[in-house]
């Protein structure tokens, strides 16, 4: 809680989503989304949520549907956008500053060390940059996630004070549960027994 967040120059600076003249050429309609999506999975989910965001460029409608399923549609064609390596590493870049490359990617279908939560799969895209940024990019919807060398330091920290490290060497998030109950079970008998041995002493 007490380590500094370090400013990376790497990274590029925020800027608004919604510019005028990236909405001028928007051309389907919310529900004309909605009918690409049904045609494409056959009618099959209810619509629970759509949003219209930006990737890459472009500006496209998110439809999330019932059954957990995520659709891109492009805003001015209609058409729908898949997620490909490519697009993951062409977000990556959008987030850094000019000059830094990918320097490698990979498809991630499963939790690891490396990555122990979040949407699956996902693109690890890692970057040429100094403090080894890596941009992890899903497959599904191209939510971006950012993290580096320093940020991984203090999550490893953090993970300490609630036995992380315990799970990541047995696998078991139970046995990891139980370890930090009974942990906190001891401290909470060690404390009482300090607090009942000065009120004998008063």
């Amino acid at each position: 809680m007490v380590m500094p967040q370090l400013r990376v120059p790497s990274l590029a600076p925020g800027h608004s989503i919604f510019q005028p003249e990236t909405l001028y050429d928007l051309r389907i309609a919310p529900v004309d989304a909605i009918r690409a999506v049904n045609g494409v999975s056959q009618g099959s989910g209810e619509v629970t949520n759509i949003q219209l965001r930006p990737i890459v460029g472009a500006m496209v409608y998110e439809i999330s549907t019932g059954n957990g399923e995520a659709h891109l549609i492009d805003a001015r064609t209609g058409e729908v956008v898949t997620v490909t390596e490519q697009m993951a590493q062409a977000i990556a870049r959008a987030m850094m500053v000019d000059g830094v490359n990918v320097a490698s990617s990979t498809l991630v279908s499963a939790y690891g060390a490396d990555y122990k939560a979040g949407p699956l799969p996902v693109y690890r895209i890692e970057m040429s940059d100094p403090p080894a940024s890596v941009v992890y990019v899903s497959a599904r919807n191209g939510a971006s996630r950012y993290t580096n060398r320093w940020i991984k330091m203090r999550e490893a920290f953090e993970g300490l004070h609630s036995f992380d490290p315990v799970e990541w060497v047995t696998g078991s998030s139970l046995f990891r549960k139980v370890l930090l109950l009974l942990g906190s079970l001891i401290g909470g008998v060690v404390a009482l027994t300090g607090y009942a041995l000065a009120l004998r002493r008063v």
